[in-house]
This record gives C-alpha cells, structure tokens and sequence, in this order.
C-alpha cells in the first residue's frame, strides 16, 4: 500500500525539482571590469551639453524617457533571470504542499476505513446482544 504512495511522491519531487532548473535561465555574464589605474572617460564637450540640456527642456525630457525606458527594460531583464532560487523555493513549496495533502487524503481514506470496522462491529455486537437478550 505504502510502495505507490512512495514512488509518486518521489517521483513528484525530482520532477518538481528538475523543473525549475529547465526553466532558470543562464546568469548573464558579469561586465567586464575597467583596467586597474585607467580612468573612465569624460567627453570634453560634457558640460557644454550640461548646459544645453538645462537650457532645453523637451531635449531634456527626451532623454529622460528615453533613460527611463532603459532603466525599467534592464530593471525587469535583472529581475526575470538570475533567479534560479526563487523559482527552487517555489518547486519545494508545492512539492511539500502536494506530499502533504496526498499524506492527509491517505490518512483521511485509513480513518474511513476504521469507522467502517467499527460500524460493522457495533453492528455485529448489537445483533449478538439482541440474540442473546431474546434467549
């Protein structure tokens, strides 16, 4: 009885495990790091357009919203991949949730079974007693 209870619950979790590995995406190489001692480059025209791009509002504004989008594509990029745990903590989540209703349905179907036997020897013991009574 206990032998397919097992096997499906194993069975269950390798798949829930494998699962989200299938899934997970690759962690995006890491950008490569700045030489050591070589300084960042700053354009030479940098605070003119400083300037320009206080003076003028809709370029400004342009570039805001262009910025925007880029930041929330690269936000929602870094939160959609390198998430392999959370996708885990998920699959485990709900292997434990099955495991545990499947140990309740089979705990519930064992009680059922032994209201039954009790009925049926309540039943036998009210005859024998009313057998008895009647001799």
């Amino acid at each position: 009885m206990r032998l397919p209870i097992l096997v499906t619950l194993t069975v269950s979790l390798v798949l829930g495990l494998a699962a989200p590995l299938a899934l997970a995406q690759p962690a995006a190489p890491p950008a490569p790091p700045a030489a050591a001692g070589e300084a960042s480059y700053h354009s030479p025209m940098r605070l003119q357009c400083e300037d320009e791009l206080r003076k003028d509002k809709d370029w400004y504004a342009d570039l805001k919203e262009q910025l925007y989008a880029k930041v929330q594509k690269d936000a929602s990029t870094y939160a959609t991949t390198n998430n392999r745990h959370v996708l885990m903590a998920y699959a485990v989540f709900w292997l434990l949730t099955v495991g545990f209703v499947v140990l309740q349905w089979r705990r519930q179907q064992v009680l059922k079974g032994e209201v039954a036997r009790l009925e049926q020897e309540l039943q036998r013991a009210l005859r024998d007693e009313a057998k008895g009574g009647a001799s």
